[in-house]
Protein backbone atom coordinates (compact mmCIF):
# COMPACT_ATOMS: atom_id res chain seq x y z
CA UNK A 1 0.00 0.00 0.00
CA UNK A 2 2.79 2.43 0.91
CA UNK A 3 4.66 1.60 -2.31
CA UNK A 4 1.44 2.18 -4.28
CA UNK A 5 0.93 5.61 -2.68
CA UNK A 6 4.56 6.55 -3.31
CA UNK A 7 4.33 5.50 -6.96
CA UNK A 8 1.09 7.45 -7.41
CA UNK A 9 2.69 10.54 -5.89
CA UNK A 10 5.71 10.30 -8.21
CA UNK A 11 3.52 9.81 -11.28
CA UNK A 12 1.33 12.78 -10.34
CA UNK A 13 4.41 14.94 -9.79
CA UNK A 14 5.94 13.85 -13.09
CA UNK A 15 2.73 14.47 -15.05
CA UNK A 16 2.52 17.95 -13.59
CA UNK A 17 6.13 18.79 -14.39
CA UNK A 18 6.81 16.81 -17.61
CA UNK A 19 3.39 16.24 -19.14
CA UNK A 20 2.16 12.92 -20.53
CA UNK A 21 4.85 12.29 -23.15
CA UNK A 22 7.66 13.45 -20.88
CA UNK A 23 6.44 11.08 -18.18
CA UNK A 24 6.15 8.22 -20.67
CA UNK A 25 9.73 8.81 -21.79
CA UNK A 26 10.88 8.80 -18.16
CA UNK A 27 9.07 5.49 -17.50
CA UNK A 28 10.88 3.90 -20.44
CA UNK A 29 14.32 5.13 -19.34
CA UNK A 30 13.98 4.50 -15.59
CA UNK A 31 14.35 0.66 -15.66
CA UNK A 32 17.66 0.94 -17.53
CA UNK A 33 18.91 3.44 -14.96
CA UNK A 34 17.97 1.10 -12.11
CA UNK A 35 19.71 -1.85 -13.76
CA UNK A 36 22.90 0.17 -14.25
CA UNK A 37 22.98 0.91 -10.50
CA UNK A 38 23.69 -2.80 -9.84
CA UNK A 39 26.86 -2.95 -11.90
CA UNK A 40 29.87 -4.07 -9.78
CA UNK A 41 31.60 -0.72 -10.30
CA UNK A 42 28.55 1.16 -9.02
CA UNK A 43 28.25 -1.12 -6.00
CA UNK A 44 31.93 -0.51 -5.11
CA UNK A 45 31.39 3.23 -5.53
CA UNK A 46 28.42 3.22 -3.15
CA UNK A 47 30.44 1.33 -0.53
CA UNK A 48 33.22 3.94 -0.77
CA UNK A 49 30.65 6.73 -0.42
CA UNK A 50 29.23 5.20 2.74
CA UNK A 51 32.72 4.72 4.19
CA UNK A 52 33.40 8.46 3.78
CA UNK A 53 30.19 9.27 5.65
CA UNK A 54 30.95 6.81 8.46
CA UNK A 55 34.44 8.19 8.86
CA UNK A 56 33.40 11.83 9.16
CA UNK A 57 29.89 11.56 10.58
CA UNK A 58 28.13 13.19 7.61
CA UNK A 59 25.43 12.36 5.06
CA UNK A 60 26.77 12.79 1.53
CA UNK A 61 26.29 9.36 -0.03
CA UNK A 62 23.55 8.16 -2.35
CA UNK A 63 22.19 9.06 -5.75
CA UNK A 64 19.02 11.16 -5.71
CA UNK A 65 16.83 11.56 -8.79
CA UNK A 66 15.75 15.09 -9.62
CA UNK A 67 12.12 13.99 -9.79
CA UNK A 68 12.10 13.14 -6.07
CA UNK A 69 13.09 16.66 -5.03
CA UNK A 70 10.47 19.33 -4.39
CA UNK A 71 11.98 22.35 -6.15
CA UNK A 72 9.92 25.51 -6.54
CA UNK A 73 11.86 27.02 -9.42
CA UNK A 74 11.10 27.15 -13.13
CA UNK A 75 14.61 25.93 -13.96
CA UNK A 76 14.27 22.67 -11.99
CA UNK A 77 13.71 20.68 -15.20
CA UNK A 78 17.19 21.59 -16.48
CA UNK A 79 18.98 20.23 -13.44
CA UNK A 80 20.50 16.78 -13.01
CA UNK A 81 20.08 14.48 -10.01
CA UNK A 82 22.51 14.36 -7.10
CA UNK A 83 25.59 12.15 -7.08
CA UNK A 84 28.49 12.65 -4.63
CA UNK A 85 32.00 13.51 -5.75
CA UNK A 86 34.62 10.78 -5.39
CA UNK A 87 37.20 11.99 -2.82
CA UNK A 88 40.24 10.53 -4.60
CA UNK A 89 39.22 11.95 -7.97
CA UNK A 90 38.50 15.35 -6.44
CA UNK A 91 41.88 15.57 -4.71
CA UNK A 92 43.66 14.60 -7.92
CA UNK A 93 41.74 17.22 -9.90
CA UNK A 94 42.29 20.12 -7.49
CA UNK A 95 45.95 19.18 -7.08
CA UNK A 96 46.42 19.88 -10.80
CA UNK A 97 46.14 23.61 -10.04
CA UNK A 98 49.41 25.49 -9.65
CA UNK A 99 47.96 28.39 -7.67
CA UNK A 100 48.21 30.13 -4.31
CA UNK A 101 45.03 28.62 -2.89
CA UNK A 102 44.69 31.25 -0.18
CA UNK A 103 44.08 33.86 -2.92
CA UNK A 104 41.15 31.95 -4.43
CA UNK A 105 37.53 31.32 -3.53
CA UNK A 106 36.20 27.82 -4.32
CA UNK A 107 32.64 27.69 -5.68
CA UNK A 108 30.71 24.49 -6.39
CA UNK A 109 27.71 25.26 -8.60
CA UNK A 110 25.14 22.52 -8.06
CA UNK A 111 26.69 21.50 -4.75
CA UNK A 112 24.02 19.05 -3.53
CA UNK A 113 24.75 17.64 -0.08
CA UNK A 114 28.07 19.48 0.00
CA UNK A 115 30.64 16.73 -0.30
CA UNK A 116 32.85 18.73 -2.67
CA UNK A 117 32.74 21.62 -0.18
CA UNK A 118 34.02 19.33 2.57
CA UNK A 119 36.74 17.95 0.32
CA UNK A 120 37.76 21.45 -0.78
CA UNK A 121 38.28 22.41 2.87
CA UNK A 122 41.40 20.23 2.84
CA UNK A 123 42.98 22.91 0.64
CA UNK A 124 43.80 26.40 1.99
CA UNK A 125 41.23 28.28 -0.10
CA UNK A 126 40.28 31.83 0.93
CA UNK A 127 36.70 30.65 1.37
CA UNK A 128 34.37 27.95 0.02
CA UNK A 129 30.84 28.39 -1.33
CA UNK A 130 28.24 25.92 -2.55
CA UNK A 131 25.21 26.91 -4.62
CA UNK A 132 22.28 24.46 -4.61
CA UNK A 133 18.74 24.92 -5.95
CA UNK A 134 17.14 22.18 -3.80
CA UNK A 135 16.28 23.38 -0.30
CA UNK A 136 16.28 19.76 0.88
CA UNK A 137 19.85 19.11 -0.31
CA UNK A 138 20.96 22.54 0.89
CA UNK A 139 19.72 21.80 4.42
CA UNK A 140 21.60 18.50 4.44
CA UNK A 141 24.73 20.33 3.25
CA UNK A 142 24.45 22.83 6.09
CA UNK A 143 24.24 19.98 8.62
CA UNK A 144 27.25 18.29 7.00
CA UNK A 145 29.30 21.48 7.18
CA UNK A 146 28.55 21.79 10.90
CA UNK A 147 29.25 18.10 11.60
CA UNK A 148 32.41 17.63 9.51
CA UNK A 149 35.57 17.13 11.52
CA UNK A 150 38.85 16.38 9.74
CA UNK A 151 42.38 16.94 11.01
CA UNK A 152 43.37 17.79 7.43
CA UNK A 153 41.03 20.80 7.23
CA UNK A 154 42.80 23.96 6.05
CA UNK A 155 39.81 26.21 5.28
CA UNK A 156 37.05 26.69 7.82
CA UNK A 157 35.04 29.35 5.98
CA UNK A 158 32.54 27.05 4.26
CA UNK A 159 28.98 28.01 3.28
CA UNK A 160 26.07 26.51 1.33
CA UNK A 161 23.62 28.86 -0.42
CA UNK A 162 20.13 27.78 -1.58
CA UNK A 163 19.73 29.47 -4.95
CA UNK A 164 19.21 28.89 -8.67
CA UNK A 165 22.74 28.96 -10.14
CA UNK A 166 21.63 31.33 -12.92
CA UNK A 167 20.69 33.92 -10.26
CA UNK A 168 23.91 33.60 -8.28
CA UNK A 169 26.03 36.76 -8.37
CA UNK A 170 29.59 35.81 -9.25
CA UNK A 171 31.96 37.23 -6.59
CA UNK A 172 34.52 39.78 -7.79
CA UNK A 173 37.54 37.75 -6.71
CA UNK A 174 39.86 35.06 -8.08
CA UNK A 175 37.79 31.89 -8.16
CA UNK A 176 38.01 28.17 -8.77
CA UNK A 177 34.65 26.98 -10.10
CA UNK A 178 33.72 23.32 -9.75
CA UNK A 179 31.08 21.53 -11.83
CA UNK A 180 30.20 17.85 -11.48
CA UNK A 181 27.84 17.64 -14.45
CA UNK A 182 25.17 19.61 -12.54
CA UNK A 183 23.03 21.13 -15.31
CA UNK A 184 21.62 20.67 -18.74
CA UNK A 185 22.60 23.08 -21.51
CA UNK A 186 20.15 25.98 -20.86
CA UNK A 187 21.46 26.46 -17.31
CA UNK A 188 25.11 25.79 -18.06
CA UNK A 189 25.08 28.26 -20.95
CA UNK A 190 23.61 30.96 -18.71
CA UNK A 191 26.12 30.29 -15.93
CA UNK A 192 29.02 30.55 -18.39
CA UNK A 193 27.57 33.82 -19.67
CA UNK A 194 27.34 35.15 -16.09
CA UNK A 195 30.98 34.26 -15.46
CA UNK A 196 32.03 36.01 -18.67
CA UNK A 197 30.09 39.16 -17.75
CA UNK A 198 31.67 39.17 -14.29
CA UNK A 199 35.15 38.92 -15.78
CA UNK A 200 34.40 41.70 -18.25
CA UNK A 201 33.39 43.96 -15.36
CA UNK A 202 36.28 42.96 -13.11
CA UNK A 203 39.16 41.16 -14.92
CA UNK A 204 40.89 38.55 -12.76
CA UNK A 205 42.10 34.96 -12.88
CA UNK A 206 39.60 32.13 -12.63
CA UNK A 207 39.78 28.38 -13.12
CA UNK A 208 37.01 25.95 -13.98
CA UNK A 209 37.20 22.30 -12.95
CA UNK A 210 34.63 20.32 -14.91
CA UNK A 211 34.09 16.71 -13.80
CA UNK A 212 32.17 14.49 -16.24
CA UNK A 213 32.26 17.28 -18.86
CA UNK A 214 29.27 16.26 -21.01
CA UNK A 215 28.78 19.88 -22.06
CA UNK A 216 32.47 20.60 -22.54
CA UNK A 217 31.75 22.00 -26.01
CA UNK A 218 30.08 25.01 -24.35
CA UNK A 219 33.33 25.81 -22.55
CA UNK A 220 35.39 25.10 -25.66
CA UNK A 221 33.35 27.65 -27.62
CA UNK A 222 33.60 30.35 -24.94
CA UNK A 223 36.11 32.89 -26.29
CA UNK A 224 37.17 34.05 -22.85
CA UNK A 225 38.27 30.54 -21.77
CA UNK A 226 41.14 28.29 -22.75
CA UNK A 227 41.58 24.63 -21.90
CA UNK A 228 44.52 23.94 -19.60
CA UNK A 229 44.21 20.17 -19.40
CA UNK A 230 41.85 17.39 -20.27
CA UNK A 231 41.94 13.79 -19.18
CA UNK A 232 39.50 10.93 -18.95
CA UNK A 233 36.56 12.23 -16.97
CA UNK A 234 37.51 15.88 -16.48
CA UNK A 235 38.63 19.13 -18.09
CA UNK A 236 40.33 22.21 -16.64
CA UNK A 237 39.91 25.72 -18.05
CA UNK A 238 41.25 29.15 -17.19
CA UNK A 239 40.44 32.56 -18.64
CA UNK A 240 42.35 34.63 -21.18
CA UNK A 241 43.14 37.99 -19.62
CA UNK A 242 42.73 41.17 -21.75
Amino acid sequence: MLMSKSLHRKLSQSLKRRGFFGTLKRCVKEPFHLISEYRPSRIRSRRAQKEFDRRFGVDTAGIIALSTLDIEDENWQYGIGYEPTDPEHFTTLVSELSIRFEEFTFIDLGSGKGRALLLASEFPFRRILGVEISSHLHQIAEKNIRAYRNDSTKCTTVQSICLDATKFRIPDEPTVFYFFNPFQEPIMAKVISNIEESLRTNPRVIYTLYKAPLLGSLFDRANFLKKVKTDRGYAIYTNTLP
